[in-house]
């Protein structure tokens, strides 16, 4: 009679001789013509729900994550079956008796997701895709490349499809979770069944084939960010009236995107995963731009005129360029005072944002943030060094030049000339100018702290060098 049912796809006689088996002793049978009944609702609808994605125009807004609609549609359609479902099996059957249908549906699950990723592989190219940068990787000649902007879409509908995967194992264990009485017996029970059902997912087709789809989520994702990245870095540019480069905006929003849609995955792991990566990127290629800028040093220009003039006359050196280099050295500066607040700044927020629902997840997200501190002390070297340069080639050398002024001046003053120095200084009130117009060359294009960082600098060559020219003096009082 229940086949009888099934086959007139009479779904009010299927329910009531589903409620039957028990009071024959038929749990388990009766439980296993249930799951194969809605297994066939599963099958038949996740087929029509394909092909109806697969006639979809190309110019559907939707276009883009067809095949996450689908395994959401899959996924949503199980997860229904057994939120209807449950009180049934409970009622009838027992408490405990809810595994073996949510085991049965996901052997159905397995079947049709499969065919749904198969198929996204197969018209999203992933294969080909994922081959280009396998090769670029393996090989720095390759001549193939992928423009990172073509990838945005497709990781964008991967990581829907991950985090649909991970909502649908979430609802699993919480369903099979509450499926238990009040006694200990029961609830030991229910352990047994929580570790079966553990098993049953690790196990599971579906499982396999979301853990290979990451891993190659993962390999596109850290393309696209290294290759945006270089992107950003080759278009550097200096704004009239900005401390700091067009870089340190444009770097920190590519990985700040990535961060963010790898979260998006539900997957920590995942996260983690983009998070090194990230690590790796900011320290290899930007880090080592701004570091490369610093050791090339600040154009120490010329002191004296006719010298400069002598020295663009003979086509060694164009103003311009020296200007240019300037202007660079100063915004890379910058930028490595900027770029270590906006490390700081998003340690700080991704700590907020990305959801963790176990305490393990929250120690491995704290554990990748705290990885990006490298970035900050290599930032930090890097402004170091910056500031070094600034005082070689900037600071030392000037001060130098205006007190070799204080060595040509008469120290051995009579009463008469003692007078007149104390009206009118010769040399001080000249030095101290100097002292401001070198510090405010600096003041609008410096950002605070690296301004202050100047200011101590100056301060402390000016109390070494005069220490110096004095001991050098001789004085008559």
């Amino acid at each position: 009679k229940f086949n009888e049912a099934v086959a007139d796809e009479d779904i009010a006689s299927v329910e009531r001789f589903f409620k039957l088996f028990p009071l024959l002793n038929m749990h388990e049978y009766g439980l296993e013509k249930f799951s194969m009944f809605l297994s066939a609702k599963v099958q038949s609808s996740s087929k029509k729900h394909l092909k109806s994605a697969l006639e979809t125009s190309s110019s559907d807004k939707r276009a883009g994550v067809l095949y996450a609609d689908v395994l959401t549609l899959l996924f949503e359609g199980i997860a229904r079956i057994i939120e209807v479902h449950q009180p049934l099996v409970e009622t009838y059957y027992g408490p405990g008796k809810l595994l073996k249908l949510v085991t049965n549906l996901q052997d159905e699950c397995d079947n049709q997701s499969k065919i749904v990723l198969n198929d996204f592989w197969r018209h999203r190219q992933l294969a080909r895709l994922t081959n280009v940068v396998r090769e670029k990787n393996r090989s720095s000649t390759s001549t193939i490349k992928l423009d990172p902007k073509d990838l945005d879409q497709l990781l964008g509908e991967i990581t829907i499809m991950h985090s649909r995967y991970n909502l649908y194992l979430r609802f699993l264990r919480r369903k099979v979770a509450g499926d238990t009485g009040g006694n200990e017996q029961e609830q030991s029970t229910n352990e047994d069944a929580m570790n079966e059902l553990e098993g049953k997912l690790k196990s599971s087709e579906l499982c396999r084939l979301m853990q290979e789809l990451l891993g190659e989520y993962l390999l596109l994702e850290h393309y696209y960010m290294e290759e945006s990245v270089k992107k950003a870095i080759g278009m550097d540019t200096c704004e009239p009236g900005s401390p700091i480069s067009s870089m340190v905006d444009d770097v920190f929003f590519i990985v700040k995107k990535c961060i963010r849609r790898a979260s998006g995955t539900a997957n920590i792991d995942g996260v983690c995963a983009v998070i090194n990566n990230a690590c790796g990127v900011l320290e290899t290629e930007m880090c080592t731009t701004l570091l490369n800028t610093m050791k090339l040093g600040f154009p120490s220009g010329y002191l004296d005129l006719t010298q400069a003039y002598n020295v663009v006359m003979q086509g060694r050196l164009q103003t311009n360029d020296t200007e240019q280099t300037k202007t660079t050295f100063i915004a890379h500066l910058n930028n490595t005072e900027i770029g270590t607040d906006y490390v700081n700044t998003l340690v700080t927020s991704l700590a907020g944002e990305v959801v963790c629902y176990t305490d393990l997840e929250k120690r491995k997200l704290d554990s990748c943030l705290a990885g990006l501190s490298s970035v900050s002390a290599a930032m930090g070297s890097a402004q170091e060094l910056g500031m070094h340069q600034l005082r070689n080639t900037a600071v030392k050398p000037r001060i130098a030049t205006w007190l070799d002024t204080f060595l040509t001046l008469s120290h051995t003053l009579s009463e008469e000339e003692f007078s007149s120095y104390e009206a009118n200084e010769p040399f001080l009130r000249s030095f101290i100018g100097n002292i401001d117009n070198l510090l405010s060359e600096f003041k609008l294009s410096l950002t605070s702290t690296n301004y202050d960082n100047l200011v101590s600098i100056v301060a402390t060559e000016v109390n070494q060098q005069f220490e110096k020219v004095i001991m050098k003096t001789e004085f008559n009082r």
